[in-house]
């Protein structure tokens, strides 16, 4: 999943946690989807995935399809 492997690799010197959520955002953008998360619980989730102890890849993918709204 492109989130986690932005947050997990760190390409940049800083920046990382905000363009994997713009790059999600966006890919969901262009597939007709939008992410519903306010912005605490996005920064709290965000975070979460970055750290020491992120959550598993199932747990990240149903958080998405939690706050996920088809919008075409």
């Amino acid at each position: 999943m492109l989130f986690t492997a932005i947050n997990h690799n760190h390409p940049l010197l800083d920046g990382d946690k905000r363009l994997s959520w713009y790059l999600t955002a966006k890919f969901y953008d262009f597939n007709a989807y939008t992410l519903t998360a306010d912005p605490e619980e996005g920064d709290r989730f965000v975070r979460t995935v970055a750290g020491k102890n992120p959550s598993s890849l199932s747990n990240v993918q149903q958080w998405f399809e939690e706050h996920t709204l088809r919008t075409g």
